[in-house]
């Protein structure tokens, strides 16, 4: 089991900066959106079309009352081809905005996922001690599916409307520029009541993201740790905690909604007093000019009303906009985070000559130098999801141990070290055990020669070389890991086993032979391609074992770190493990955590381990016969 210390607690809440405004956001976003002007001009072009037939219909009203109606001087062919011209029109606008919306929105989130994963790929180690396997996958394929579809459709829903008003009041203004000034009077206020309104729905949304993460991070937490829950007879406690957050959750919810809600008949009672005021003066100037020459013809007075009706459905649809922006730029700018405040992993060995002078493969020497590991006090205050945990239950995250200026020397003095000034060496194909109780610093250690610990002062070498001047790719390549934890990836066996190298089928098989499990795999109706599932469910605990153990063989590395790789296993499984990493291990500088300590019986040397020091090493039966530490370990 992992002696890794509890990941970091998440650092008091600092006073947050001001939201930058809605323009702002707007920019940030239009890196992955903005790319494509031509696209976005024929959007806005077909959007123009649409909004114009609009418009029409109610001109159209004007002749077909006056000259069809009234005068009956208006050609017969004219009314169906008009109409089905403007239709047309119509139907074909709609269609070409909405596949390049659809273009747009797809290019912008296909670029944004692909910087977003690549990040995750080579993001700094502690990023996977603060955050949830559930919440990185949430922000990389939901939130920004959800946020650029709601923006990108909101914006040209605002380009519709905004369009539409303006044709339906150009119109207007045509018809009757003295009542058309009414609407523009009454603007302002309109504008006032979706600004205020939408700040605050902004605030709400950004809160009401968060209590989600909460919450599902909770629901998942209980689904992992089901039987400890059960065994502990925890129900009841985590329904308290589910329904606190499930509550808070609801609260912002209506606030939300109260929000949200208040906009439309805010913005609609301004709309109503104008178009009560219009209906009125265009009524008393009908009724004023009654009998003179300029009378207004019925055909006018039906176009004006029905174009002002027309303008409330634009203008209540303008301040319901607000929100789905908001809304989408609020979960957009969670992928932002991620590729603005998490830093990558750094790899010191490009600053390094000695980079270029390095083997292909190295010969296995390890050397630990006076080496201190001391895990940092706080949490990063980079990216976080908001998370009130901030924990991961990703077992396999191994946090960074803080440099030496990451924490204040107070700080740094009371924080007690995972590993205090180790000193060991390891020569070329030997094979080192190490021993200890849980908390001793033995996954530590291990976990520093891959450099998924970093230490906080020493010196670590391989081959002679320190691994700050190995480049990062090229020492990773020099070592292969079996670990109690084994994931696996939802693709075929064979994709499994090579993982990250070309498959050859050949080399496959016989890797699956070498771990004992060929036989098994011979027995699917796929064989090597069958496709494994979430994590491989359908394989034991063992056969986990052995296809992590076969994809080890496969990597052919010349240093193999095995943590706990049989802790968890039965009997008859744990012997066929145990033989198949004999042969593993043939040939290999091989660096073994271990909790049975009849596993490490075969091993050149035995390290034990007690509060981050190393107290004794020496061989199985050297150990034995000092009656020490080892001894008394053995004796349990």
């Amino acid at each position: 089991m992992s002696d890794l210390p509890d990941s970091p607690s998440t650092p008091a809440a600092r006073p947050e900066a001001p939201p930058d405004s809605l323009m702002a956001r707007l920019r940030r976003v239009a890196a992955y959106f903005g790319t494509a002007p031509r696209l976005w001009a024929y959007a806005v072009l077909a959007t123009l079309v649409g909004a114009l037939t609009e418009a029409a219909i109610p001109a159209l009203l004007k002749p077909l009352l006056d000259r069809g109606f009234t005068e009956g001087t208006l050609p017969l062919w004219t009314v169906p081809v008009g109409v089905l011209v403007m239709f047309f029109l119509r139907g074909g606008a709609q269609f070409a905005a909405q596949y390049m919306l659809s273009v747009i929105t797809n290019d912008g989130m296909l670029k944004l996922r692909n910087d977003m994963f690549t990040r995750l790929l080579n993001a700094e180690l502690g990023l996977f001690a603060r955050q949830s396997a559930s919440s990185l996958s949430n922000t990389v394929v939901f939130e920004v599916q959800t946020g650029a579809s709601m923006l990108v459709q909101a914006l040209m829903s605002m380009s519709r409307d905004g369009f539409t008003l303006i044709a339906l009041v150009c119109y207007l203004l045509y018809l009757n520029w003295q009542l058309t000034m009414v609407v523009v009077v009454l603007a302002p206020g309109m504008s006032w009541v979706m600004r205020k309104l939408s700040k605050r729905l902004y605030g709400l949304t950004k809160e009401a993201q968060k209590s989600t993460v909460d919450l599902a991070y909770v629901v998942e937490e209980n689904v992992l740790a089901h039987r400890m829950v059960r065994l502990h007879g925890a129900q009841e406690q985590q329904q308290q905690r589910f329904a606190a957050l499930s509550k808070r959750l609801r609260s912002l919810l209506l606030k939300s909604t109260v929000a949200h809600s208040a906009m439309t008949p805010l913005t609609q009672s301004v709309a109503a007093v104008a178009l009560s005021a219009v209906l009125s003066i265009a009524l008393w100037q009908a009724q004023a000019v009654q009998g003179a020459e300029r009378a207004v013809t019925v055909g006018a007075f039906a176009s004006f009303v029905t174009a002002m009706l027309m303008l409330v459905a634009p203008i209540r649809r303008l301040a319901d906009i607000a929100s789905p922006i908001t809304r989408g730029v609020a979960a957009l700018e969670r992928g932002l985070q991620m590729l603005e405040n998490v830093p990558t992993e750094t790899d010191t060995s490009t600053s390094s000559s000695t980079a270029q002078t390095l083997p292909t493969r190295a010969r296995g020497e390890i050397e630990l130098r006076d080496v201190l590991v001391r895990y940092q006090p706080h949490g990063n205050t980079g990216y976080s999801n908001g998370s009130s945990s901030g924990n991961s239950i990703d077992s396999n995250a191994a946090p960074q141990a803080a440099d030496a200026h990451a924490a204040s020397d107070d700080e740094q003095a009371h924080t007690p070290p995972a590993l205090h000034h180790i000193d060991l060496h390891s020569a070329p194909g030997e094979v080192v055990a190490f021993v200890g109780q849980s908390g001793a610093g033995k996954t530590t250690l291990v976990n520093l020669l891959p450099r998924f610990v970093l230490p906080t002062s020493g010196q670590i070498l391989l081959d002679g070389t320190s691994i700050s001047d190995w480049p990062l790719a090229q020492l990773r390549a020099q070592i292969a890991m079996v670990s109690q934890d084994v994931v696996m990836l939802n693709q075929s066996i064979a994709a499994n086993v090579a993982l990250g190298r070309d498959i050859d089928r050949a080399q496959v098989q016989a890797a699956l032979e070498a771990a004992n499990l060929a036989s098994h795999i011979a027995k699917l109706p796929q064989g090597i391609d069958t496709v494994v599932g979430h994590n491989a469910t359908q394989l034991s605990g063992g056969q986990r074992q052995r296809l992590a153990i076969a994809r080890a063989i496969y990597k052919d590395a010349p240093i193999l770190l095995l943590d706990e790789a049989t802790s968890a296993l039965d009997n008859e499984s744990e012997r066929l493990v145990q033989e198949a990493l004999q042969r593993l291990m043939q040939g290999r500088t091989t660096l073994i955590v271990a909790h049975r300590l009849s596993t490490i019986e075969h091993a050149d040397r035995v390290v034990v381990m007690e509060g981050g020091r190393i107290v004794e090493q020496g061989s199985h039966a050297e150990l034995l016969q000092r009656g020490g530490v080892y001894a008394r370990l053995h004796q349990r």
